[in-house]
C-alpha cells in the first residue's frame, strides 16, 4: 500500500472498516415534523433495497429490488389537544410539503412497532441517503427514545458519492443531481417517492462505477471518501 493511500486511510478510518462486503443495500428517506433533526419529529420511514448483481465475466452492478421496500407513517398526536382542532401554522406548513395529514399521523403504527420493523427490514444492510446524516439523527433519536436497540448500519451519504463521481461539479441540491441524471420523481418530498427516485440516482452514479469482484461497497466509500477529503484540502 503506497504511503498516500495510508495517510487516505487515516484521515477517513471508515473507510478501512468497510466490513464484509454487502449483497444488499438499503436507500431510504424519511419524514420529519420540521428541519431540525434534533428535535422534530420523525413522521415516516420509506426504504428500498438494492441488490449486487453479477452476471459471469461481467462487471457487478447494483439493481433495484421492487419486491424489497418497506413504509411505515408513525403513530403521533399533537402535543396540545387543541392542536387537533386548530393545527399551528407550522404544523400546517409541515402537512403541506409531506402531505402526511394529522389524521394519518395518528392513525399510524406505533413508534416502537415501527421502529422495529424497520430494523429488521433493514438487518445488517449499509443504509444509503441524501443529506443521509439528517435522517440518521432522526432514527437514532427515535431508537434511543423507545429504548431499542440501536441500528448499528453502515452509512453512506449520496451527495458525497455524487461529488465523488463527479469531481468537476460543486454541491448541489438532491433536485440538480435528479435533473443532470434525466431522473424524474413522482412526487418531492413523498418519502417512497423520493426513496425510488434517489435508488435511481445510485443506479446511475454507480454505472460510472467499475470495481473488483466483491468490492463494490469498499469502492463506493473510497470514492464518497475522497469527496470529503478533497473539502478538507
Amino acid at each position: 500500500m503506497s504511503l498516500v493511500q495510508r495517510l487516505r486511510d487515516l484521515l477517513r478510518p471508515g473507510e478501512a472498516r468497510a466490513g464484509p462486503a454487502p449483497q444488499r443495500l438499503v436507500v431510504l428517506d424519511v419524514e420529519a415534523s420540521g428541519l431540525d433533526a434534533r428535535t422534530d419529529r420523525l413522521i415516516s420511514i420509506a426504504a428500498i433495497g438494492l441488490r449486487v448483481q453479477s452476471s459471469g465475466a461481467q462487471p457487478e452492478r447494483l439493481c433495484i429490488d421492487y419486491r424489497d421496500s418497506f413504509e411505515v407513517v408513525l403513530q403521533s398526536a399533537p402535543a396540545r389537544p387543541e392542536d387537533w382542532v386548530r393545527p399551528s401554522s407550522q404544523a400546517k406548513a409541515n402537512v403541506l410539503i409531506h402531505g402526511i395529514g394529522m389524521g394519518a399521523q395518528a392513525a399510524g403504527v406505533p413508534a416502537a412497532d415501527a421502529l422495529s420493523d424497520f430494523a429488521r427490514y433493514v438487518g445488517k444492510a449499509p443504509l444509503l441517503g441524501y443529506h443521509v446524516g439528517f435522517d440518521r439523527i432522526l432514527l437514532e433519536r427515535g431508537f434511543a427514545e423507545q429504548r431499542l436497540p440501536a441500528l448499528g448500519s453502515r452509512w453512506l451519504d449520496l451527495e458525497d458519492l455524487a461529488r465523488g463521481v463527479n469531481r468537476q461539479l460543486r454541491r448541489l441540491a438532491l433536485d440538480a443531481w435528479l435533473a443532470r441524471y434525466g431522473i424524474e420523481c413522482a412526487l418531492r418530498h413523498d418519502a417512497a417517492a423520493d426513496t425510488l427516485a434517489t435508488a435511481q440516482l445510485v443506479l446511475r452514479l454507480t454505472h460510472q462505477l467499475q470495481w473488483p469482484a466483491g468490492e463494490m461497497w469498499a469502492q463506493l466509500l473510497r470514492v464518497a471518501g475522497d469527496a470529503r477529503f478533497l473539502d478538507q484540502r
